[in-house]
């Protein structure tokens, strides 16, 4: 069975998703939330990045029904650094991200000018809540 594209989408259309120009950028959908996210190194501070919008088919808790969004009417939101967190304003060579269903997305990266890279399992970390309080 042939793959058949039936849209191209450029992101550089979008007028609130700059940079336009990124390092190792990958798109991954995520599994637990419904989230695509753009995982990438920006040109300008060489540090990580990432923006996420809403994608097809999003279940939505708080009104216990289904949102569709075409990909080339997603809204992105703020830059974040899911992968980096811990570590801000770092700057990065290399970056990789993989996405595994049912779990998510699991990265690497290695620090300029660093021999060793870092690996994040998984990059969007459930928090857990314990309801009694202890």
């Amino acid at each position: 069975m042939a793959i058949k594209i039936e849209k191209r989408i450029d992101l550089t259309e979008y007028d609130d998703t700059s940079p336009f120009v990124v390092s190792q950028l990958s798109i991954i959908h995520e599994a637990n939330n419904g989230e695509i996210v753009r995982y990438y190194i920006s040109p300008v501070d060489h540090t990580e990045h990432d923006r996420a919008s809403n994608a097809i088919g999003v279940y939505d808790l708080e009104t216990d029904s289904w949102s569709y969004h075409d990909y080339d009417e997603l809204e992105w939101g703020e830059p974040r650094s899911r992968i980096t967190y811990a570590e801000t304003d770092i700057e990065i060579e290399r970056l990789g991200v993989k996405a595994f269903p049912g779990i998510g997305s699991f990265a690497f990266y290695k620090k300029t000018g660093k021999t060793l890279s870092r690996i994040v399992i998984p990059v969007n970390r459930q928090s857990v809540v314990n309801e009694t309080g202890t």
